[in-house]
């Protein structure tokens, strides 16, 4: 057995330099994942930092496009309370009060104008779209846009008078009645409306239609006034946000899904409902990824509410950017941090090696040292000389050996005769105390025979009172004497491994345990102990017998924890009193008599380090748990290995 394990022990120590090594490189793959933990982390932090930023950014955008519609819609109401416009439909609307049948003349001449192709006018509409309203508009929306901005952002502006006849233009409308529309009849019902995206064949674009009414100066109305807004226009006034990224892209989308404006090439209304960006963009705001041409972007969205009192069509604003793009630097670090992973491991394989290689060295000639020692070779010694903690290990060593090969001269004769000799003394003193002790209990039995006797003869009762007391007396002394037959029996022998489950059934061998239901759990298990630890098990059933009462069941299992093993002893009976369970080990009286059953049981427990404490409820039954350390238990099965 023995050179098995010093072969054991060598081999370990050849492979310290493996291991050495092997813990180099694992610091150094443990860094590196750490690492990579981070940037993947750091990824997602990312990723919520500039999706937030994007939804963000769309929400400013929204709010600027509504601005932007809301404040062409404010130049139609500046324009209705106008000189020029309330004037031009005054002179109109006198004109058209004192026909006869106004209506009729509209009809009239709305079939005469809608008969001209559009890209033709008549003499009528070339007169309304020269006259000093149309020519006044015309001039104040070129100067203020197209010639001071460079946008061309209204496609056409009209006014109409009370009738819905055409008063002005600033392109030729397609016809003359207007009163039919939707857009007059809302501005009508309302004082003012703003639709949603629409086409106008007149300017042939697309994009909303902002309108006011006019009112005389008396307060009554007079007409309306309508622009109608390039979208587009809008949307590259208001969304000229610095790009982040050459992948950034820009989009606006109806409620209905149209797609309405885009800062890369697009078709306008185009249907987008059935797109990913669309479908997962529910919520007032967010970000999400989502793929899109086989390539994943990263959304950032706000849906529209309006400004002021302009309550806004619920377009999609969406900022998104290509995902490969905007994670390239994480990509770039993790691809610098496996290539230094891969230079710091290379190092320290080469670092490690030559570190192991001034350690396991030496560790192997004192290894091979030791083993020779260990073998009765004591004259073995290492030649190392260092000044580091190894040379202080190698002269501890020798030091040691020295030591040992001193001492071993002559020890074992020496504690052969020294053994001997205390065999003889014990051997002495057990024969002593067995004879002391027999001819003791002989003597008390003859006593308490002429006690008996005596009791029956003698008639008074005060006397009868002492003769029982000097009888208990004497069988307390008998059972001391019983005690120390059995005390001195402890300790005597050396601890050997005893199975708990063959201690148990030579133990309680001549108990009555008839209509006692007993359950032992106990599988394979053996405890290093006394070999009086039979003793134990059956001193606690006797006190179960005895003190318990009612028990009818008993039980003996175990549990394992990280600190040890526990043997759990239980019954069903009356259970320890509080009062007691700090007394039932001691050597004091129970139920007026001496009891020293669990008293020895504790002290045989104690010569190899197990303990024993109750732990049962009154009332319920006594629970005695014996704790029994790591080393000191193992199980049939694993016995020629290491104990648990």
């Amino acid at each position: 057995m023995v050179p098995m394990i010093d072969g054991i022990r060598a081999w370990s120590v050849s492979r310290l330099g493996a291991k050495l090594v092997a813990l180099g490189v694992a610091v150094i793959l443990i860094l590196t994942m750490l690492t990579a933990w981070s940037v993947e982390m750091g990824g997602e932090s990312l990723r919520d930092a500039i999706g937030g930023d994007s939804a963000y950014l769309a929400s400013l955008i929204s709010t600027s496009i509504d601005r932007g519609i809301y404040l062409k819609y404010h130049e139609m109401t500046i324009l209705a309370l106008g000189l020029v416009v309330r004037e031009a439909l005054e002179e109109s609307n006198t004109i058209f009060d004192a026909m006869d049948d106004p209506y009729g003349y509209i009809n009239e001449t709305n079939d005469e104008w809608i008969a001209i192709p559009m890209q033709e006018m008549n003499p009528f509409m070339e007169q309304m779209i020269n006259n000093n309203l149309s020519s006044n508009l015309s001039y104040r929306l070129d100067e203020h846009y197209t010639i001071e901005h460079g946008i061309d952002m209204y496609g056409e502006i009209l006014v109409t008078n009370k009738y819905g006849a055409l008063v002005a233009m600033t392109t030729r409308s397609v016809d003359y009645l207007k009163w039919d529309k939707d857009w007059w009849k809302s501005t009508l019902a309302n004082g003012f409306s703003i639709d949603d995206m629409s086409y106008d064949p007149c300017s042939d674009m697309y994009g909303v239609s902002v309108c006011q009414t006019v009112y005389s100066y008396s307060g009554e109305f007079a007409g309306v006034i309508r622009g109608f807004i390039n979208v587009i226009a809008i949307a590259e006034e208001v969304g000229l946000f610095e790009h982040r990224y050459e992948s950034e892209d820009l989009r606006i989308i109806t409620r209905h899904g149209a797609l309405i404006y885009s800062s890369r090439a697009f078709i306008i209304m185009d249907d987008s409902s059935d797109k990913n960006y669309y479908l997962k963009s529910i919520d007032q705001s967010g970000y999400f990824t989502a793929d899109e041409a086989e390539r994943s972007r990263l959304y950032g969205y706000y849906h529209s509410t309006g400004y002021l009192d302009y309550e806004g069509h619920d377009w999609l604003v969406l900022v998104s950017y290509d995902y490969a793009e905007i994670m390239q630097p994480l990509s770039d670090l993790r691809t610098n941090i496996l290539i230094l992973a891969i230079i710091l491991a290379a190092a320290s394989v080469l670092v490690t090696y030559v570190l192991a290689g001034s350690i396991t060295t030496p560790v192997r000639r004192l290894t091979r040292a030791v083993v020779d020692v260990s073998a009765g070779k004591l004259d073995r010694r290492v030649d190392i000389h260092r000044k580091d903690e190894i040379g202080q290990l190698a002269q501890a060593f020798n030091d040691m050996a020295e030591e040992l090969d001193d001492l071993y001269n002559g020890l074992e004769t020496k504690v052969a005769t020294r053994t001997a000799e205390l065999q003889v003394a014990n051997k002495k003193l057990g024969i002593l105390g067995s004879i002391t002790r027999h001819d003791a209990l002989n003597q008390l039995t003859v006593l308490r025979g002429w006690l008996s006797m005596a009791q029956e003869t003698v008639k008074g009762e005060a006397t009868r009172q002492y003769l029982h007391k000097v009888e208990l007396a004497s069988e307390n002394v008998a059972s001391y004497l019983n005690f120390t037959g059995e005390y001195e029996k402890v300790g005597i022998k050396s601890p050997e491994w005893l199975s708990v489950s063959e201690s148990y059934v030579t133990s309680t061998f001549g108990l009555n345990l008839a209509g006692i239901e007993v359950k032992t759990v106990l599988d394979l298990l053996e405890v290093y102990a006394d070999p009086m630890f039979p003793k134990v098990i059956r001193n606690l059933v006797d006190n179960s017998l005895k003190h318990g009462r009612s028990v009818t069941k008993i039980s003996l299992n175990y549990s394992e924890s990280s600190d040890g093993l526990t043997l759990v002893y239980a019954d069903n009976g009356q259970g320890v009193p509080i009062e007691e369970k700090g007394k039932i080990f001691e050597r004091v009286p129970r139920d007026g008599r001496k009891s020293y059953g669990l008293y020895l049981s504790r002290e045989i427990l104690l010569m190899t380090g197990l303990t024993v404490r109750e732990t049962g409820t009154p009332g319920e039954g006594a629970r005695f748990e014996i704790s029994i350390p790591r080393g000191k238990y193992r199980f049939a099965d694993d016995r020629f290995k290491v104990a648990k």
